[in-house]
């Protein structure tokens, strides 16, 4: 057995873990007490889903029961806060630190009652939990250049709710305190998104079968969570719609599980190969005569990881499992193990639980110094949408593929007739997604001066995957249309009220640099419902459909 600390130095460590957890807190608003801009990254579009979201809110309509989102509403209303009180705060990091309202408490919980019994594991621990919250980016890097990741943000949160769930089961005390914080923990993660709160269930069930978390406890977490979601169900409906949304994804998406399964192990192999094997060798390393056998935590944790990640592109894979191998290196620490098995153990659980500190680290060190040597996106009308950096040769580049697609239609459009894009990675293309946002400039803009000449309008949308020219105009996006408009997953035909919605809608842009087989994937299924609108020019790259009573002031 080897004694980890001695109690001089354990007020140190108390002392850390508590300042991490501040840091939590006190970077976030560091960083939005300043103008900061970041470097453009891969699908940042993706962030203006949370701008949607947002000013759909504002307006009064509802996720799920007015608007059909990818993920629960719990993000896009932490996100709606958040903003609410630091309206000009960078939106990809608003979106990605929102969730500190609730990580950040539910862990100081954890940490103040798990400090009593081990003041190590605690701090690393939190060390682990402080790092993923601070640092916004996801581990595995889309592009060869490096930037800030607008996507995969509630992938991201819903990691760091298992996490905390993990933490709670593992090192908190069996009282009547687990049971809150699992509660709230597993009702957040209901509320961001439906498979992290299934993963973090494998957690749950096995802490139940093994005794980690008692039926006291589980009994006052369910009540907990019953208690909230009824309230809200009682008060706006969304949790009734948030179900009935979730059937119809799983029915419009059937098949390929076994291969999204592969997928999702093969992308997390550098976790899942070391951690299997500390499992393997812990099983036979010594004879635990209980439930609560730490290798059975590690492939619980491996098992919800692989099964989370398969439904996920991007996002911070299996960092849950840095508390189950804390766990099970402190038993390994405190058992009668040999020596040499248990150094090889500690490598193996060193080799699993760094891979996604390292990798993490190296995506936000590429991106941040590069950052040094970038301009601000040059616009008028994105608001903070806008507060972006992007490398000079992208500048150039995102001006010579705009004049390439309008002086080459017939190319774009044989693409189109092809059902392909006109580049494989083209949504994670830089300069397409500094190009996407000079174009939404151009197109605002252009508004802007319809309205100066006189044209009144309510409702605006784009046919394009997302839409951020309701909050940009301060105007309304329709009701019962999807943010997030994937056509071959989301939207894949007109849901009930979206044709009415549609067809009263005033203004629906269409970008044509490029279109893409996407657009007209999504021209197709809105189509019917838009046969009295007529297209007309707005801008160096959009066109505009128009509603009858607009067509006369156009």
């Amino acid at each position: 057995m080897i004694k980890l600390a001695t109690s001089e130095q354990s007020k140190y460590y108390v002392i850390a873990s508590w300042a991490l957890l501040a840091l939590c807190v006190l970077f976030p608003i560091l960083v939005f007490s300043l103008p900061v801009k970041i470097p453009i990254g891969a699908f940042y579009w993706d962030s203006y889903l949370y701008l949607d979201a947002q000013n759909r809110i504002a307006t009064g309509q509802l996720p799920n029961v007015d608007f059909f989102p990818p993920v629960g509403a719990l993000g896009y209303y932490l996100f709606y806060w958040l903003r609410l009180v630091l309206p000009e705060s960078q939106p990809m990091l608003a979106a990605s630190w929102a969730l500190i309202f609730v990580t950040v408490p539910l862990m100081a919980v954890v940490t103040w009652d798990s400090l009593k019994t081990n003041a190590v594991t605690t701090l690393l621990v939190v060390l682990g939990f402080a790092f993923f919250t601070i640092v916004p980016f996801n581990t595995t890097e889309y592009y060869s250049y490096p930037g800030y990741d607008g996507f995969a943000i509630y992938n991201r949160q819903g990691s760091q709710l298992i996490y905390v769930v993990a933490a709670a089961l593992l090192f908190m005390r069996q009282t009547w305190l687990q049971g809150v914080v699992i509660g709230l923990a597993m009702t957040a993660l209901f509320s961001i998104k439906i498979t992290a709160f299934l993963a973090a269930g494998l957690f749950c069930a096995y802490a139940l079968l093994c005794g980690k978390i008692s039926i006291r406890s589980t009994i006052i977490a369910i009540i907990i969570s019953a208690i909230i979601l009824a309230i809200t169900e009682l008060t706006t409906g969304i949790i009734s719609a948030y179900l009935r949304d979730i059937f119809e994804l799983v029915t419009s998406n059937e098949g390929g599980l076994i291969g999204r399964l592969l997928q999702g192990g093969a992308r997390t192999f550098g976790v899942c190969a070391p951690a299997a094997l500390a499992g393997l060798l812990l099983l036979f390393a010594a004879k635990w005569q209980r439930l609560d056998h730490p290798a059975i935590w590690i492939f619980v944790a491996l098992a919800a990881g692989v099964f989370f990640e398969s439904q996920n592109t991007g996002g911070q894979e299996l960092i849950f499992v840095i508390p189950v191998i804390v766990y099970a290196m402190f038993i390994v620490l405190k058992s009668t193990i040999a020596p040499p098995m248990v150094g090889v153990l500690l490598l193996l659980g060193a080799a699993a639980a760094l891979p996604p500190i390292v990798q993490t680290t190296q995506h936000a060190a590429r991106a941040t110094v590069t950052a040094l040597k970038q301009a601000p996106l040059e616009h008028e009308n994105l608001k903070s949408m806008g507060d972006v950096l992007v490398r000079d040769f992208l500048v150039e580049r995102e001006t010579e593929i705009r004049q390439h697609w309008q002086n080459y239609p017939e190319a774009m459009m044989h693409y189109v007739e092809l059902g392909q894009l006109p580049e494989f990675v083209l949504f994670q293309d830089f300069a397409f997604q500094a190009a996407w946002a000079r174009n939404a400039d151009m197109a605002v803009t252009a508004l802007l001066k319809k309205e100066a000449e006189g044209l009144e309008y309510k409702t605006i949308m784009n046919m394009d995957f997302t839409n951020p020219f309701a909050y940009l105009l301060d105007k309304e996006a329709p009701k019962h249309v999807a943010i997030g408009a994937d056509p071959t997953r989301i939207v894949t035909k007109l849901r009930e009220g979206e044709a009415e919605a549609l067809a009263d809608t005033d203004i629906i842009l269409v970008p044509q640099c490029p279109y893409t087989s996407n657009i007209r994937m999504l021209s197709d299924i809105y189509g019917p419902a838009l046969v009295d609108h007529k297209e007309v020019a707005l801008s160096q790259c959009h066109t505009a459909l128009i509603h009858p009573r607009l067509q006369a002031d156009w």
